[in-house]
């Protein structure tokens, strides 16, 4: 395992789970009087904001934190919700085919013909931004992968041996899938939605950043870099920092989910 991104995704996931334990203040509480303080090593910093307060006065440290509580928050409900409805729709597809392949497949090239920040955009319009709104966008984004990714390795395990001995032995159509389609795919399905939570973070992100995420004051990754844009020249940490925690969380995952594809493909197994 890579130690670095595993350190990392260890790091953000503590904070998630300890945001009020770590966090050295509240992420809203602010002073005007301590309003953009640079950071604590820059001339007219303090280490009581070890990376500088925001416009507000507000703790730029502890608004990260809880940023990653959202975010990885975020990922943690919707990507189990995206991979039960794009799994199940992608088994019986490439299980039974006929129409039942033909319609799913259509619906999914019709979902991935369109962009998926696009699709979340008007999905958020429509609905209106709240976290729990935000669950069920990325949800409906996200499914179509699973469902492409699912449907091919069901064609796939379908035409085995012992697929077919479960047939001649009466096996039911419900315990075919549960114990013989599903055990054979789920590795491939677990790797897409280990990288599937970077694209979140990214989606959430933008979302923010365009002002139709989550609404402010809850502190999220995407929004303060939203809030910094009009001090990006005289306050550079209020961008650089959620801006490093993107960056560095995202990488660290996809990392992971290379690491983790290498281990459970048989194909790029090493020997």
């Amino acid at each position: 395992m890579p130690l670095i991104p595993a350190t990392i995704i260890a790091v953000m996931l503590f904070f998630a789970a300890f945001a009020p334990v770590v966090a050295p203040s509240p992420p809203n509480k602010g002073s005007l009087k301590e309003a953009l303080r640079p950071p604590a090593w820059s001339q007219g910093g303090s280490w009581r904001y070890p990376l500088g307060t925001d416009y507000a006065g507000r703790d730029i440290l502890s608004r990260v934190i809880y940023g990653a509580r959202v975010s990885l928050s975020l990922a943690a409900l919707s990507i189990p919700m995206g991979v039960l409805l794009g799994v199940s729709l992608g088994v019986v597809a490439g299980y039974f085919g006929g129409w039942a392949d033909i319609f799913i497949m259509r619906l999914v090239d019709a979902a991935l013909s369109m962009p998926g920040i696009l699709l979340a955009m008007v999905l958020a319009g429509v609905f209106g931004a709240s976290f729990l709104n935000l669950v069920i966008i990325i949800a409906m984004v996200s499914w179509p992968g699973y469902a492409r990714i699912s449907r091919g390795e069901t064609l796939s395990v379908r035409e085995r041996d012992f697929v077919g001995l479960a047939r001649v032995a009466g096996c039911s159509t419900p315990h075919i899938l549960v114990r013989h389609i599903l055990p054979n795919i789920i590795n491939s399905i677990v790797v897409l939605a280990t990288l599937m939570v970077g694209s979140v973070i990214l989606l959430e992100a933008a979302l923010s950043f365009l002002g139709i995420g989550i609404r402010p004051p809850t502190p999220t990754w995407g929004g303060m870099l939203n809030e910094a844009r009009g001090y990006i020249t005289k306050a550079w940490w209020l961008a650089v920092f959620p801006g490093a925690a993107i960056a560095v969380t995202v990488l660290s995952i996809n990392l992971f989910g290379d690491w983790l594809r290498d281990r459970l493909d048989p194909k790029l197994r090493q020997v």
